[in-house]
Order: structure tokens, then C-alpha cells, then sequence
């Protein structure tokens, strides 16, 4: 019986049951965390799910492989820890396999595979192994167990099992028939999940920096082995990339034309298309990170404080849209009550400038705030695939006799904010300029999830004035401008308490 059999049989993808005499109140939860855009993707509810599983019961019981890694040897096996891994054992060695030949096939992808696989020393510190789990909710991820000391005791990779399933549809098939090329495409989604995780250190200095290093150094395997040249500013996909789009186009229901107009890592990857070649490998690094940074920054959950926080009000929430042309959405009409818009100063304002931003590629969804001068909106970037798709849009109103001033102001800090990309704790300025026919001037800016400076003041107990306030290296400066150390995994409540101890101290 193949590993295959027993899915189609339903006897290793149920989910696992509770333990007998346990019982999960959500009210009283074991773990208790603050989700992180440096740790999860997924919802936040469904990691509490997760992470208050007991260990045995969160894993596949009969799916287990020990991943043999030698850095100096550049040695990695799967091998078979029960009799029904077997097959999944075989299938990942073959891939892995493929992956390996067509990276060294190129001389300047070769050396950025072997450092991916082979440069995480702490592979080698402890135990490592691969597990299935149908509770997991990513795709894949990397648990770590400590000592007392702190030191790692076991390193597992836990692959979704709906993603083993998608995978073991063809790889059997394509193992025996010999066609590397095919095979490549099937089992990148997978393998480049656990490839990825090999290569992250199971105690991180900073993690997000870390995960922006190698995620771009899978984007670069990833455009040199699925896609063959560029033209007209896209990426061609070779055969195992047709297989790659179409995987991606079936489960994320997008038209395959349209993947690199609205899936965001596409985008990412049509964006790195510099990466195909050798010397663009070479002299891009920076603006890659940058452009990496962006992509991780829409994937993950942003710092929170988790359970205390209210949700948004319904008047907060932003329209309900929908593609209707190639480049065109459908949104409801804006008025006071909802989207943000409190009354009829914010309509007035939202329809003064909503049509300019429509005509150059933006439709506004939502009111972010208001502050002395202008307001921030939430929008859908339709047409420009060299930003995200969702950004915030910043408008301030020219005083009288000050337009030259302004729009001078408007460079000046498209400039800075262009010098400041290279940090991964910035956020981007993409644009800015005058609004067309308006006595207005505008900033295209990264929209960041994640609590609003007003809802930090509040929970510290200070009113709700901008703050500035340095804090461990954590500048936090009016509400719009966040830079970090190189402690980016701090939790926003030891923020609270430092600003509390800042503020006795002064």
C-alpha cells in the first residue's frame, strides 16, 4: 500500500482527536502569544488552535522521517522512520534530487543553493525531522524544542497534509517515467516550503531580517528554475513553470493570465526577473531585499496586542470589492457611516479626490484617519504592478501661497524615504506628487497592518496625542514612521512598558 492509498483511504489526513479527559476552552488556553508578522501567516484563531494541541496529537502518528543533513559532506536524505513513509521518503529524495541538478546546471545559482541548504549551522545541533499535520494552519513550518538551557533538542519541519496530498497526485508517476522536468514543477510548492525552513536557524538574532534573506534566496532558485528568459517585462515560464502556475492558478482561483497581476508572490517573482541572469543576481541584492521586505510585510500578522485590542466597528470597515474588468473593481457608493467617512467633511473630502486617484490607477476603499492637515485612505492599487496591491494613500492640503513649498516638500521626502528602503523596519514611500487639477499633494504609502499609535496610547494610559518616544532603539514618531532595531521580535507590551518607564523617568 502506498502513502497514496492510505490518503485516498482517509487514514492519515483525518484530524487528530483530543486526548481523553482534555478538553480546549477558548476562554482558558494554554498558550497564550502575541502574533507577530516575524512569526505566523494564517489566522490568528487557528494558531491558538494549533499551539494548544498536545505535541502527539498535533502530527500525522504514522508519518515520520528523519532529514540526515551534513553540511560538509552536502549530504540531505529523507530517510523513513515508519513503513508508511516510504513512499513520501522516495518521492521528496527524487525531487530533492531534481531541485539540486538543476540549481548546480547554473554557476550562479549552484552557490546560493548549497548556502540555502548547507548554511544553517544549527541543523546540525539536534534531531531533525519531518512531520505531516492536517491542523497546521500554513503550509509549512518549523518547531523547535529547548532545554532548560535554551539549547535546541529537536528541529521538526510540519508539512500541511493537503499540500503532501496535491504533491503525491503526480510524483510517484513521474519518478518512475524519468521526466526531472515535470517532476520539478509538481513538487516545488512543496519543496521550496521545506527548503525554506531547512535554511531558517532555530534561534534567530532578528527573525524578520532572517526570513527577508531567505525568502530572497528562494525567489532567485525559484525564477532560475522555473522560468527559461523575459520578455516584454515578464517572466517565461519553462515547462515545470507552466505546471508551477498552473497549480497556483487552480487553488487560488485566479485566471493563470492573471497570476501576475494579483497573486502577490508572483508579482514578487515578476519583479525579481532581474534575478535570471548572472550579473542582475549580482548588483541587485539591495533593491531585491527591499522588494522582498514589501511582499513579507502583506503575508504575515502584524504585531498585536493580542485579545485586548476591540475589533474594527463596522462604520471602520472597508468596502467589499470585486474585478469586474482586467483593470477595473466594482465598490459601493461612499457615505457617512461607513468606510471610515464620520461625516460630511470626510464625504466631501473623499469625493474631491477619489475621482484623481481613480484616473491614476487607485480606488479608495476605506478613511484610515484625519489629522491637522489631510487624511490617510486605504486603497486597491489596480494598474501598477511595481507596488503591492493594497496601499495607504496620504492627502494634505496645499495652504494658500505654499504650493511651490509643498510639492518641494513632497520630493524631499520621497527622496529620504528612498535612502531609508534599505532597512527592513522602514516603511516604503512608492510616490509622491500634486493631484492632478487639486489643491492637494499626495504620498503612495505601504500600508502596514497593526495597531494604531492611538490604541498604544490608550493602553499605556496616555492620551491620545502623537508621542515621540525612543524606545530600545524603537522610534515611534507621529503614527506614520516606525523604525526598528535590530530587536524587531519585541512584543508591543514590553513597548507599553517601556514608554510607562520613560514616562516616570521624565
Amino acid at each position: 500500500m502506498t502513502l497514496w492509498d492510505l490518503y485516498r483511504a482517509g487514514q492519515w489526513l483525518r484530524p487528530p482527536k483530543p486526548s481523553k479527559g482534555v478538553t480546549h476552552d477558548a476562554l482558558r488556553t494554554r498558550v497564550k502569544t502575541e502574533f507577530s508578522n516575524t512569526v505566523f501567516a494564517g489566522e490568528p484563531e487557528a494558531w491558538e488552535a494549533y499551539l494548544n494541541m498536545a505535541r502527539e496529537d498535533r502530527y500525522v502518528r504514522n508519518i515520520h522521517l528523519a532529514i540526515l543533513w551534513d553540511d560538509n559532506a552536502r549530504f540531505l536524505l529523507f530517510r523513513p522512520e515508519t513503513p508508511d513513509s516510504q513512499p513520501l521518503a522516495r518521492a521528496l529524495n527524487g525531487a530533492y534530487a531534481v531541485i539540486a541538478d538543476s540549481a548546480h546546471e547554473q554557476d550562479h545559482v549552484g552557490p546560493v543553493f548549497d548556502e540555502l541548504i548547507f548554511g544553517n549551522k544549527t541543523n546540525g545541533g539536534a534531531a531533525l525531522n519531518l512531520y505531516l499535520s492536517a491542523a497546521l494552519p500554513s503550509d509549512v513550518t518549523r518547531e523547535v524544542r529547548f532545554d532548560e538551557a535554551l539549547h535546541p533538542m529537536e528541529n521538526n519541519i510540519v508539512v500541511q497534509s493537503d499540500l503532501v496530498r496535491d504533491f503525491l497526485d503526480d510524483a510517484e508517476a513521474l519518478l518512475d517515467a524519468e521526466k526531472p522536468t515535470r517532476l520539478l514543477g509538481v513538487a516545488w510548492p512543496l519543496m521550496q516550503g521545506i527548503l525554506s525552513k531547512l535554511a531558517r536557524s532555530s534561534a534567530p538574532r532578528d527573525d524578520f531580517v532572517e526570513r527577508i534573506d531567505v525568502t530572497t534566496k528562494m525567489c532567485l532558485l525559484a525564477i532560475n528554475l522555473l522560468f527559461k528568459d523575459v520578455s516584454k517585462r515578464k517572466l517565461i515560464p519553462n515547462k515545470a513553470g507552466e505546471l508551477f502556475e498552473k497549480y497556483h492558478s487552480k487553488r487560488e482561483d485566479i485566471e493563470r493570465s492573471r497570476l501576475y497581476e494579483r497573486h502577490p508572490y508572483f508579482r514578487l517573482l515578476n519583479e525579481l526577473r532581474f534575478f535570471i541572469t548572472e550579473k542582475g543576481c549580482r548588483h541587485n541584492q539591495d533593491i531585491a531585499q527591499v522588494l522582498v521586505r514589501e511582499y513579507l510585510d502583506q503575508c504575515y500578522l502584524r504585531l498585536s496586542l493580542a485579545g485586548v485590542m476591540p475589533d474594527p466597528t463596522q462604520a471602520m470597515l472597508p468596502m467589499d470589492w470585486s474585478w469586474v474588468k482586467k483593470r477595473k473593481i466594482a465598490t459601493p457608493s461612499p457615505v457617512v457611516g461607513r468606510y471610515g467617512i464620520q461625516d460630511a467633511d470626510d464625504l466631501a473630502a473623499w469625493k474631491k479626490v477619489g475621482r484623481a486617484f481613480d484616473e491614476m490607477g487607485f480606488t479608495l476603499v476605506r478613511q484610515l484617519g484625519i489629522g491637522q492637515f489631510g487624511r490617510v485612505y486605504d486603497a486597491v492599487n489596480r494598474e501598477n504592478p511595481h507596488i503591492p496591491q493594497f496601499v495607504a494613500l496620504k492627502v494634505d492640503r496645499i495652504q494658500r501661497g505654499q504650493k511651490k513649498q509643498a510639492i518641494q516638500a513632497a520630493e524631499i521626502t520621497l527622496n529620504t524615504a528612498r535612502d531609508l528602503a534599505r532597512s527592513p523596519h522602514v516603511i516604503r514611500i512608492y510616490d509622491a506628487g500634486k493631484l492632478s487639477g487639486k489643491k492637494y499633494t499626495y504620498h503612495i504609502l505601504q500600508r502596514v497592518d497593526g495597531e494604531t499609535l492611538d490604541h498604544l496610547a490608550g493602553v499605556a494610559g496616555v492620551a491620545g496625542e502623537a508621542l515621540d518616544v525612543l524606545v530600545n532603539g524603537t522610534l515611534i514618531a507621529h503614527g506614520e514612521v516606525v523604525v526598528v532595531n535590530d530587536k524587531f521580535g519585541i512584543r508591543l507590551t514590553d513597548v507599553i512598558s517601556q514608554v510607562e518607564r520613560i514616562k516616570k523617568l521624565k
